[in-house]
């Protein structure tokens, strides 16, 4: 491969044909280079690797096959391998799955994370509906008060939007440092990966504030639409 070439000290592809590079007690020629290709999981940097030609050597063969006759394929194989190795069991895997599975702890760690997602949203909602319901009733009056001297109902309701809104706003810096931190540890992990910047939080701002007008809606404009006479002599 190129980096190994660049290891050994070649400073390009012309320099090093033919060469004799010693590994072991065996001598052999460079006779041509690879580019570099990652053949782990992205958590690992792309390594040098040397190919060498063994006549005796016993590993895997890999076939190219086409996707669309993979069963006519494997029964064609398996023909061909008891024919020549009638003693060997016949064995094989699918290099996808291989590679696959270099991120089975990721996949797993994306399924829970998105679950416990899930649970923390439906809990904040419900304990914001219950929040905007206390907030509200508290400020049932101070609506009357506000329709009595001319405000709408529409006024009244992106009042207390608003209020919510900002809660929400003071909340955020808290919630994102902290998601950066974890982020931005957790991708280090690996020896490629991309930059987290401020886009990637841009969107799940957008959502809470959604969540925030959905939920608190409803209780604020069910408040808000009260006749003021029966606002005013609440206690």
């Amino acid at each position: 491969m190129e980096k190994a070439l660049k290891l050994m000290g070649f400073e390009n592809l012309k320099s090093a044909m033919n060469e004799p590079i010693l590994i072991g007690d065996d001598t052999f020629n460079i006779v041509g280079v690879f580019k570099n290709y990652h053949q782990e999981g992205l958590r690992a940097a792309t390594e040098p690797l040397i190919f060498r030609f063994y006549r005796t050597w016993r590993g895997f063969y890999s076939i190219k096959i086409d996707p669309l006759k993979i069963q006519d394929i494997l029964k064609f194989v398996e023909k061909q391998w008891w024919t020549f190795f009638p003693q060997n069991p016949f064995e094989y895997f699918f290099l996808e799955d291989y590679y696959n599975a270099q991120y089975k702890n990721e996949i797993k760690f994306g399924k829970v994370f998105s679950l416990f997602t899930f649970l923390s949203i439906l809990i904040a909602s419900l304990g914001l509906y219950g929040f905007s319901s206390y907030t509200t009733l508290q400020r049932t009056r101070e609506i009357g008060i506000r329709k009595t001297l001319g405000s709408t109902s529409g006024n009244a309701v992106l009042l207390l939007i608003r209020y919510f809104i900002i809660q929400v706003l003071i909340a955020i810096p808290i919630g994102l440092g902290s998601g950066y931190y974890i982020m931005s540890n957790w991708i280090k992990n690996f020896a490629y990966h991309i930059s987290v910047g401020w886009w990637f939080f841009l969107a799940p701002i957008l959502l809470v504030i959604i969540i925030v007008i959905l939920t608190c809606s409803f209780q604020v404009m069910k408040t808000a639409s009260i006749n003021p006479s029966e606002t005013l002599s609440y206690e």
